[in-house]
């Protein structure tokens, strides 16, 4: 199966397809969309994660969850955890045909969400991802070192790493 699949998603990894439920439903032939819904339970928070998004609402900053999560994927999450009530606006990548680590993505998320990239604070568990905010300009970046608590902690380059969310 890994000699089968490893090509394929390799092809895939940094694109915009790598995170899109339909690609991979198309591609495996496996109702994708079930095998996520049939795993929800093992959706939470990861320590600490609620808590900080609570004080962070009290902060009065602006909260905005962008992610490269398929819309639909990001609907499972919510139907088990509510995380988009914890943010003023949510958005997927798929509807700006881009992920998250191409340099084309930052360009059309300001568009739909001006923000001051100086005073910007961006938190992600990606190198690619870091590296393309940092591109274009965020200054404030933070790398998540355990971003799976059942796995070892991840190497985060150069930048400025937490060991989880409320760090």
């Amino acid at each position: 199966a890994w000699e089968l699949l490893e090509r394929k998603f390799r092809a895939a990894r940094g694109t915009i397809e790598w995170y899109c439920i339909d690609h991979w439903t198309d591609v495996l032939g496996l109702d994708i969309a079930a095998i996520k819904r049939a795993a929800r339970a093992q959706v939470g928070y990861l320590p600490g994660a609620e808590d900080f998004l609570c004080k962070l609402k009290d902060s009065g900053k602006r909260r905005v969850l962008v992610t490269n999560a398929h819309p639909m994927t990001l609907a499972i999450k919510n139907e088990r955890v509510g995380l988009t009530a914890h943010f003023d606006a949510c958005y997927s990548t798929h509807a700006f045909d881009a992920p998250k680590e191409k340099a084309d993505f930052w360009p059309r998320l300001h568009a739909t969400e001006p923000f001051d990239a100086e005073r910007t604070l961006m938190v992600d568990d990606s190198l690619p991802v870091l590296h393309a905010a940092h591109n274009f300009g965020i200054s404030w970046l933070r790398a998540v070192r355990r971003p799976d608590s059942g796995q070892p902690a991840q190497h985060t380059g150069h930048y400025t790493a937490v060991d989880c969310v409320s760090d």
